[in-house]
């Protein structure tokens, strides 16, 4: 860098506009390769962030469709009870409360585990980068974490459509 050409100039000897650009030149060449490795190391962890970022974004939204699916569910199930708590006068129908009573219980502590689930996602959300090191455990963690919920609410659902079929045989078999 100064060793000087046949003007008598020397890379340092130009005007520079940019701050980076003389801090770059005012450094040794050695310093030079490790600045730009540290550059494409800090885009590539900045691409992976916003990656990242986007994919947290669209699972809350298909999180929050789920859980208003499930609000919906849980919503016609109150209206089902209501509409055939009558039945329990007929001796078919008598243990139609017991069941829906158990139905909702059921719901009631799927509901509370995945609310259990999703603030342990938040808590791990938060410091997912605290420590760049640690970007693949949370990747991980966070993908269980979505794998089990979704799996807690195939299995809800599951659940829920086989009581319902259930009921609707005890129904259409007493009329």
């Amino acid at each position: 860098m100064d060793v000087a050409d046949d003007y008598n100039e020397t890379p340092r000897d130009f005007l520079q506009q940019s701050t980076e650009n003389i801090s770059i030149l005012d450094r040794p060449t050695c310093c030079w390769v490790q600045h730009f490795h540290d550059e494409e190391e800090r885009d590539h962890v900045e691409e992976d962030i916003n990656h990242l970022a986007r994919e947290v974004a669209r699972l809350e939204i298909e999180i929050s469709n789920e859980v208003a699916l499930e609000a919906k569910l849980l919503e016609q199930l109150i209206e089902f009870e209501e509409r055939f708590s009558g039945f329990s006068k007929f001796p078919h129908g008598k243990n139609i409360e017991q069941r829906a009573k158990e139905l909702d219980d059921y719901f009631t502590s799927e509901i509370d585990d995945m609310e259990a689930t999703l603030a342990e996602m938040g808590t791990t959300l938060e410091h997912k980068y605290d420590k760049p090191h640690n970007e693949r455990e949370y990747i991980r963690a966070f993908d269980e974490d979505i794998t089990r919920v979704y799996k807690d609410i195939d299995a809800s659902k599951l659940k829920l459509k086989e009581e319902i079929n259930a009921i609707q045989k005890a129904v259409c078999s007493a009329e």
